[in-house]
């Protein structure tokens, strides 16, 4: 589960299963003052920390390693892949090249990454999935900035057979890939959708002066 999605009570449950002993004192403040995973993932600083656990160097040691693991650690979520809407999936490209490939060849990624993928590592951290998710988007962005499902999931498919030990635990195999990719191109349209509104404004206003002259 993500960090993120954590209430405080299944942080202070994953607390207890990663080996710190949260007593009913510690338990009580992390209750009345809210720190859940979010609160967690946003970042206490060490005197909230030492308020937390105070009187034990251990815990507050303990703390900090659970905290990095779960940040290093590429977790799991199952959700539903919503259906692309019609209108997007027949939405002309911004930019795009020629047509998407029916064989996706899978990049050369990062040095450091493909180091780590050379040695069938599979714990990645988030720094490197970025990374392998920046290079899949900018292999695909050549073709086309509005990918159909099929063709995302065409791509993440060819990343998991091509490594087969980044698969997921669980579902299909390849549904985070899914989902990150999705959500990589949706952050990477953003500024591209403000320009094409951007030049509507421009030729709405362009006419209209005309139009007054």
């Amino acid at each position: 589960m993500e960090l993120t999605r954590m209430s405080t009570a299944k942080l202070i449950k994953e607390l207890i299963q990663f080996g710190i002993e949260v007593t009913e004192e510690e338990r009580k403040k992390f209750e009345d003052n809210d720190v859940d995973g979010e609160t967690v993932d946003i970042g206490l600083t060490e005197s909230m920390i030492s308020f937390l656990f105070e009187g034990s160097f251990k815990k507050q040691a303990k703390f900090h390693r659970f905290v990095q693991q779960m940040k290093e650690t590429v977790t799991l979520t199952l959700e539903p892949v919503p259906v692309e809407s019609q209108s997007r999936a027949g939405a002309s490209n911004i930019s795009p090249s020629t047509a998407f490939p029916a064989f996706f060849e899978v990049p050369k990624f990062p040095f450091d990454v493909q180091a780590k993928l050379d040695r069938k590592e599979c714990r990645l951290t988030s720094s490197d999935r970025n990374k392998i998710i920046r290079t899949l988007y900018e292999s695909m962005a050549q073709y086309k900035m509005y990918p159909t499902t099929e063709e995302y999931v065409q791509v993440a498919k060819a990343l998991t057979l091509r490594y087969p030990f980044l698969k997921d635990k669980e579902g299909n195999g390849y549904h985070t890939w899914h989902m990150s990719l999705k959500r990589k191109f949706k952050f990477e349209r953003t500024p591209l959708a403000e320009v094409e509104e951007v030049k509507r404004l421009k030729q709405k206003f362009g006419h209209s002066k005309k139009s007054a002259t």
